[in-house]
């Protein structure tokens, strides 16, 4: 299915090796009726992984692929996936079973308007963080530094809320309780 940006939401792929109790998810983030999962029992529903991982045998990140969306979020600080660190560069995902660690290198979509406001988001931390107020400059020009930084930091903020938005709108939130994934920033 086609979003509002004629962007495509789909996984990509299995994420570790196939071992792994997680059943396949279609491009809505939900298992398909009658699929089957790797270990070949067949799953109607979540339920089975999600009361696996409410029971604390299957961490959220063993049993999460990639998913871009979920990225971004992790990246904005929308959601919490153990074992993810995501960066503008690279996602890292640690496996806590194996200790394994898989790197998605270029993982921000080009012509996709979530990547577009997360790379903003991203652009405006990394600035927000450079600008130093120095007290040993003068007056004039601490207040421009200090003024600089409020912008930076205003402007981070905003990209934040707008990707915050675009998820809820893309249905993200919804698939992130499905797989038991932390919200840190609730859903507007």
């Amino acid at each position: 299915m086609n979003n509002f940006w004629n962007n495509r939401n789909r996984q990509s792929g299995p994420l570790f090796n196939k071992k792994s109790s997680a059943p396949p998810l279609s491009a809505s983030g939900t298992v398909p009726a009658a699929k089957q999962n790797l270990s070949g029992t067949s799953s109607n529903s979540t339920s089975s992984s999600l009361a696996a991982s409410k029971s604390g045998t299957t961490s959220v990140s063993s049993k999460t692929r990639f998913d871009h969306d979920i990225a971004c979020g992790v990246f904005v600080g929308a959601f919490d996936v153990p074992g993810w660190i995501a960066s503008l560069e690279v996602v890292e995902i640690t496996d806590p079973t194996s200790g394994r660690i898989e790197r998605i290198d270029n993982w921000l979509r080009p012509n996709d308007m979530l990547a577009i406001l997360t790379k903003e988001y991203g652009k405006a931390r990394q600035k927000a963080s450079v600008v130093v107020v120095d007290m040993n400059t003068a007056p004039h020009l601490r207040a421009q530094q200090a003024k600089e930084r409020e912008e930076w930091m205003r402007r981070q903020s905003e990209m934040r809320d707008q990707v915050v938005c675009l998820l809820q709108s893309r249905h993200v939130y919804v698939r992130a309780k499905e797989l038991g994934i932390k919200e840190l920033i609730p859903a507007p």
